[in-house]
């Protein structure tokens, strides 16, 4: 009768880590997310601010218009 509670023990407790396990990892998951959101909000407004000016004053050089192109690709990306 001892063996059956023993086993029965350490499954709830496997199973109790397994349900923890889940519900924690979804919970850091929800974080990170919010941070990116966060990380690329800001960065959104830099982004936009520089894609405008590139906009109404085009570059000149060829550095400046690779730095522009790349500025609107990340823009695009970020969906700013």
């Amino acid at each position: 009768m001892a063996k059956r509670y023993a086993i029965l023990a350490v499954l709830l407790s496997v199973l109790m880590l397994g349900v923890g396990g889940h519900f924690y990892i979804g919970h850091v998951d929800r974080q990170r997310e919010a941070a990116e959101r966060e990380s690329d909000r800001r960065w959104c407004e830099l982004l936009t601010t520089l894609d405008e000016a590139y906009s109404t004053v085009p570059p000149t050089t060829e550095l400046g218009r690779r730095v522009a192109t790349a500025i609107r690709t990340l823009r695009t990306d970020l969906s700013c």
